[in-house]
């Protein structure tokens, strides 16, 4: 195999990358050109001109891709900066000489406490392998509402008996969301993110992603996407969605939950995809009784088991991190998704 060096992204001659994200992210690939210094960023700028890392041969070839979103973590009751693993791929003809490896390696340097969430498998055995910690209580619950709008089916020949079904659905689908009209409210995101939203360090869970001002005007405020996110209110629950319109399919994604009523608000989420004729819904969800109340709407579901390295000093593999708290918003679970 040809000899490699590990780059920053920024240092690469203009084109590179985005000829690399094309190659590689193809459902992605103009959103991360446009966007990736913000994502990267997660706040803060210098990220960005440290990451993402690439593996690049003597050739000039880009053979493997790896970054980082800077995070401040609550862990048993305190701050702890770290950073969320994401975007990580060696190219098929690169595995197995070494390139995982040397990436995987400066990532696990890259901070007291590194985590990596919704990992395909070949991406789980290699956390594994390095003696990342797995913990599995979050899940990805979603409905699809109108199936003969999905990607998967569009030019497929039942897509004509499929849309027949979704008329029936939607009209099963009005009548479980009830009448909630005039019973919330939604508005487009401003720079004021309601302070009900801003968090000190949740107590009620050993390990979460810290939600303050500082995150929010990054992740929302400053957010290329902004215009798709919208503040959801009423008076049991108050929510940020983001509606995430394709050329042929719009996606409802439930960013971050805080509810008295998981009921009410789902039927509400129901009424407000129906308004908007969204072709789906999804929502993630570590709190076992949002989970009992989500399965009932959105009975789909896709286990997310999240992966945790941590430097020894911390002792974090002592403490039982049995009841995390992830949600749409945390790491890019959300940014997977753009409007191309």
């Amino acid at each position: 195999m040809e000899e490699f060096e590990v780059v920053p992204a920024i240092s690469l001659p203009p084109g590179h990358l985005k000829d690399f994200y094309y190659r590689t992210y193809a459902d992605r690939a103009d959103f991360l050109t446009r966007h990736w210094k913000w994502i990267y960023s997660g706040g803060t700028p210098k990220n960005s001109e440290l990451w993402p890392i690439i593996a690049k041969t003597a050739s000039g070839q880009l053979i493997g891709h790896a970054s980082t979103i800077p995070a401040t973590f609550c862990v048993g009751g305190e701050k702890v900066s770290g950073r969320w693993f994401v975007d990580f791929f060696v190219s098929p003809d690169s595995r197995g000489g070494g390139v995982g490896s040397v990436l995987i390696k400066k990532i696990m340097d890259s901070a007291s406490i590194v985590i990596a969430i919704g990992a395909s498998q070949q991406g789980a055995r290699t956390f594994l392998k390095y003696g990342w910690a797995e913990h599995s209580d979050s899940t990805l619950f979603y409905l699809p509402i109108n199936i003969s709008r999905h990607p998967r089916f569009r030019s497929n020949i039942l897509s004509k008996g499929l849309s027949l079904i979704d008329v029936v659905r939607r009209i099963f689908y009005n009548a479980k969301a009830g009448n909630r009209r005039g019973d919330y409210s939604l508005d487009r995101i401003n720079h004021e993110i309601p302070t009900e939203l801003h968090e000190q360090v949740p107590m009620d869970y050993r390990i979460s992603q810290l939600h303050d001002p500082t995150f929010f005007e990054w992740r929302l405020v400053r957010s290329p996407m902004r215009d798709q996110i919208y503040l959801y209110r009423s008076h049991h629950s108050l929510a940020l969605i983001r509606l995430i319109k394709g050329a042929r399919f719009l996606r409802l994604n439930i960013l971050k939950v805080k509810s008295n009523s998981p009921k009410d608000f789902c039927q509400d989420m129901l009424h407000i995809a129906l308004q908007y004729r969204a072709d789906e819904i999804a929502v993630v969800s570590s709190t076992n009784s949002q989970q009992r109340i989500f399965e009932q709407f959105f009975p789909i579901r896709k286990p997310l088991p999240f992966f945790l390295f941590s430097n020894p000093s911390l002792q974090i593999s002592d403490l039982p991190i049995t009841n995390s708290r992830w949600e749409f918003i945390d790491s890019d679970l959300d940014l997977a998704y753009s409007d191309h």
